[in-house]
């Protein structure tokens, strides 16, 4: 049966009250919800922001609707998974074209470095992780990234002033106390790399491959 078309007078009072309630009900204020830049670092961490992170400053008229970035979330995803099983040149192959819909995207960034890095592609990783590097500056692990790629391209300084700036940000950071102590070693510096390795010993004390650079 339809009633709205049944009994028009019965509709008419039905709109009247829902219309009256409206107006006293209070009106609520959309609100702008902008992330802080640590607040975005830990949900990232976290998984929750992974293929389409924000610019701060972006003017929203130049966002992307999320209900069309689907196929970039998904590409994330797999683009991880490619690269924990190995498959970087498959990696890179299906993230590049995700970087180029999604530039704001530190992840995806992050990603395409890390496979450009794994495939020996040392000035190409040098700029997708300085792009992942500026949209979260203080992320140690990707200055470490960034340091790996930088020693890959033969510019031994820069990578260990990046090594160096992650361990002020993080001094319990033992990836890049391994990191830099090797590339010192690499470089003839054994006795400023000594520590480093003995200060990775001490944050990693199961790690067999911290104990190996100790051994003499």
């Amino acid at each position: 049966r339809n009633r709205a078309a049944d009994e028009p007078g019965e509709r008419t009072t039905l709109d009247a009250e829902l219309t009256r309630l409206l107006a006293q009900s209070p009106r609520r204020r959309a609100v702008d919800v902008r992330l802080g830049t640590g607040s975005r670092d830990a949900l990232s961490k976290l998984g929750y922001v992974e293929g389409a992170e924000i610019d701060e400053a972006a003017e929203p008229s130049t966002l992307a609707d999320p209900k069309s970035m689907t196929d970039v979330y998904m590409g994330a995803t797999r683009a991880r998974a490619l690269l924990r099983a190995g498959q970087n040149a498959a990696a890179l192959a299906l993230v590049a074209p995700l970087v180029q819909k999604s530039p704001q995207s530190g992840h995806l960034w992050e990603i395409q470095g890390k496979a450009q890095l794994a495939l020996n592609q040392g000035a190409e990783a040098v700029r997708s992780m300085e792009r992942a590097l500026a949209t979260s500056p203080n992320d140690t692990l990707r200055l470490c990234l960034l340091g790996d790629a930088l020693a890959a391209a033969g510019r031994v300084d820069d990578a260990l002033a990046k090594y160096r700036r992650a361990l002020e940000l993080d001094p319990r950071d033992a990836q890049n106390e391994g990191h830099l102590g090797m590339l010192l070693a690499r470089t003839g510096k054994l006795p400023e790399a000594l520590p480093h390795f003995q200060r990775h010993v001490v944050l990693v004390p199961m790690s067999a491959h911290a104990r190996t650079t100790l051994a003499p």
